[in-house]
């Protein structure tokens, strides 16, 4: 009788191996734990440069990544690079694109040697100015499509599209100039801007309404802070700015700026960004995936991921969920609905769930969704709907 269900085990077995899903076994994780895998994007499949300054998403779907050496569009399949170093549609101002917005039409607005936009009916970017010869490190769009820059660093200009003329902001004693005389950046939220210094903890917010209503006098709110902000996010309709080690809120009901975390498992936080109720950190050791709460669901390292680097910082989530992270060593991006796969090993065990082979040579699934795997130590079958792995290793292998 036992000779006889021994072959009916090796009958079924066979019948169900199935070559794939081996990264199933070969994970380096303990049992239990899940596996993001991510693609990349580097200099050896068409990147212009690895060094990532931003990531947006036009209203066509196109990915556009801003180098120190180029304008990279990805279309899911293949890169084309944009810089001053070539000719015809593929031709801007500059080398360098520190920064990239989307324009009122939809498209990507950059500002390398001058301001330009990209038309779509053209496939290529227009000059708006030329008198505007800084590279700035942000860059807004406002209600009324006029658009914001700071240049060196030290003064926030205004560009009206009507006009083609600019309108500077600097540090002063009048209380419509700003507070501080070295910009970090600025980000427009649909209705503020706010701006971020180098030399003094203070936020200055100006109020774009106001703005225009007073015949283009920035009108600027000033928030002391008891720490140097360092980047500005906004994720989940709230204002977030991160100094490093924590994150602050800005607080509509009280109209200050509140500490929100102290520090998150003491980590460096570089950026943020949000889609369909998950929050995404961009940190100095990974990737965090946490609630609304900001707390942390799954964090994503080089240790438990194919990441190249721990340092990723920059993070944008485009509108089918994909999440880009920007590295020193490329662009990996996920699909934040993928399927994560679920690591087995031997020599840890959980409940009901003990893996022994080192060596998988087959998998297969039964009509039930029992996956029966054939290993150097026998034949296992492993049911993920009860969280129990059965082993039939008193049976020879072969």
């Amino acid at each position: 009788m036992t000779v006889v269900v021994y072959y009916i085990y090796r009958m079924i077995a066979r019948l169900y191996i199935v070559v794939g899903f081996i990264c199933l076994f070969y994970a380096t994780n303990v049992s239990g734990q899940y596996y993001r895998v991510f693609r990349s994007l580097t200099v050896e499949n068409g990147l212009s440069q690895s060094n990532i300054n931003e990531i947006i998403q036009d209203k066509s779907g196109y990915i556009w990544i801003a180098t120190n050496y180029g304008l990279n569009r990805f279309n899911g399949y293949s890169v084309e690079i944009f810089n001053n170093d070539r000719r015809g549609k593929y031709s801007i101002p500059s080398f360098i694109c520190r920064t990239i917005v989307i324009d009122t039409n939809g498209f990507p607005l950059i500002s390398t040697d001058g301001l330009s936009s990209y038309d779509e009916a053209q496939d290529r970017f227009i000059m708006l100015d030329t008198s505007f010869t800084a590279s700035g490190s942000s860059l807004a769009v406002d209600s009324c499509h006029n658009i914001w820059i700071n240049e060196y660093s030290s003064t926030l200009k205004f560009f009206n599209r009507d006009t083609k003329e600019f309108t500077s902001f600097k540090k002063g004693n009048n209380k419509n100039n700003l507070s501080g005389a070295t910009i970090r950046s600025f980000k427009y939220d649909g209705r503020n801007i706010w701006i971020l210094y180098e030399d003094t903890e203070v936020v200055d917010r100006l109020d774009i309404q106001l703005f225009y209503r007073n015949n283009q006098t920035a009108s600027v709110k000033r928030y002391q802070c008891s720490e140097s902000m360092k980047k500005i996010c906004i994720a989940l309709d709230q204002i977030y700015f991160i100094t490093g080690p924590s994150v602050y809120r800005y607080d509509a009901r009280t109209d200050s700026i509140v500490l929100f975390i102290r520090s998150l498992n003491e980590l460096y936080i570089n950026d943020i960004a949000w889609h369909s109720n998950r929050i995404w950190l961009s940190t100095r050791n990974g990737l965090l995936e946490c609630d609304p709460q900001f707390s942390i669901i799954n964090h994503f390292t080089s240790q438990n991921t194919n990441l190249a680097t721990n340092n990723i910082s920059g993070v944008f989530v485009d509108m089918s969920g994909i999440v880009w992270c920007a590295t020193s060593l490329g662009v990996y991006y996920t699909d934040l609905y993928a399927k994560q796969f679920r690591a087995y090993k031997p020599g840890v065990s959980l409940p009901g769930m003990q893996f022994t082979s080192k060596d998988v040579t087959g998998i297969g699934c039964d009509p039930k969704g029992v996956f029966w795997v054939k290993g150097d130590n026998g034949l296992m079958f492993l049911d993920e709907k009860k969280n129990t792995i059965t082993d039939l290793s008193t049976f020879p292998a072969d």
